[in-house]
């Protein structure tokens, strides 16, 4: 977990406030669990170095400053003081994403209740549909209809869709210039 000490005031130095020392997150690719004690309606707003920000209170002697992205995301789920989310910044291309979910209570499991005699038990099935398989790599000795670069495009865009991964340009590109790179073994 990526943390400073935060003293709570503008100008660095030392708080006697209510709150004291907070520990400050910052939030990166691998999400992070935190309970909030501020309503996100009432995050304070400021100006940060790359815009504005909203200042959020959290459990735990902590505090965050976040971007309009995920306190717009907080609103929409009806996050309220006192709820736990899993907040990540992710970089996808050249941007960041910002992923806010919910964290989900385990349900209380209930008492089972026994079926009647007459009705047989349900019978699950363990055996899960088949899985469609990744095209097969490109080698560069091989014929390939047309140019190289070309069938390592095409074969990164069917990577992207067999993986459900919604790719952008760029990270389309990337892909087929590594799986041309591997094919050709970094040779021209």
């Amino acid at each position: 977990m990526n943390t400073q000490t935060h003293n709570n005031t503008s100008n660095g130095a030392a708080s006697s406030g209510a709150f004291g020392q907070r520990e400050k997150i910052i939030f990166g690719e691998s999400a992070q669990i935190v309970k909030l004690e501020t309503e996100p309606a009432q995050a304070t707003q400021s100006e940060g170095n790359w815009g504005p920000q909203f200042t959020y209170r959290l459990a735990g002697n902590k505090i965050t400053w976040l971007d309009p992205d995920p306190h717009q995301k907080m609103l929409e789920l009806g996050a309220h003081a006192g709820d736990e989310l899993a907040i990540a910044k992710r970089k996808r291309g050249r941007r960041y994403v910002w992923e806010v979910l919910p964290v989900q209570e385990e349900p209380t499991p209930r008492a089972a209740t026994p079926l009647p005699s007459d009705r047989p038990a349900p019978q699950f099935s363990t055996i899960s549909a088949p899985r469609e398989t990744a095209p097969p790599p490109i080698r560069a000795g091989e014929r390939i209809a047309g140019n190289l670069m070309a069938a390592a495009l095409k074969q990164a865009i069917e990577a992207c869709d067999l993986a459900e991964f919604h790719a952008t340009h760029d990270d389309v590109r990337a892909l087929a210039i590594t799986i041309y790179i591997h094919a050709t073994e970094g040779k021209k």
